[in-house]
């Protein structure tokens, strides 16, 4: 599988070339960008996640489509369109108490949503579509119930140990009270 979410000419290399791949490609983006790129990701997409909220920028762009299409809809759920089809299917959302932040809702729907995909190689049937982003839509509304990204007390990571296991591939060199990034 590959997710990719920011437009860019490497991202999309990196796509096609796992797509041609017979990888899983998911997209899911934020704004239109730049239109040309846009139309690329769509088509080398299997699946395409976005809000309701940010969908009026690209929604024209999503018309002709060849992907299974979600789209969460807040507190109203989500919505499915399975790729060849024409009938979208409602998705309801999870009750959340008390809502404290509903910042990173989204990106825990993608991971239970992606993760259900996966963990039980789910057909493209409606159903089990509709299964996996009902797994997603539950984290999402759980993420809902506490404040910041994770629920646990922050903790600090060493930035040397994080960087190399993060972006084994950038060497970072300080030049007095310039920082420089250059590929290794």
């Amino acid at each position: 599988m590959f997710f990719f979410d920011r437009l860019s000419l490497f991202a999309l290399s990196i796509a096609d070339t796992w797509a041609q791949q017979g990888t899983f490609v998911v997209f899911e983006p934020a704004g239109l960008g730049r239109p040309h790129l846009f139309e690329r990701a769509v088509r080398v997409a299997n699946l395409i996640k976005f809000s309701s909220e940010r969908a009026p920028a690209f929604r024209e762009h999503l018309r002709a489509s060849p992907s299974t299409l979600v789209e969460t809809l807040g507190a109203d759920g989500a919505r499915l369109l399975v790729a060849g089809s024409h009938d979208w299917r409602h998705v309801a959302a999870n009750p959340v108490e008390n809502v404290v932040d509903s910042a990173g809702a989204g990106d825990w729907t993608t991971a239970g949503l992606i993760d259900e995909l996966f963990a039980n190689v789910v057909t493209a049937k409606t159903q089990d579509l509709a299964k996996a982003l009902a797994h997603g839509q539950i984290l999402g509304a759980e993420a809902c119930a506490w404040k910041g990204v994770y629920p646990k007390e922050s903790a600090e990571f060493d930035r040397e140990d994080f960087e190399s296991f993060a972006c084994p591939r950038v060497i970072h060199e300080n030049h007095g009270s310039r920082r420089e990034l250059s590929l290794a």
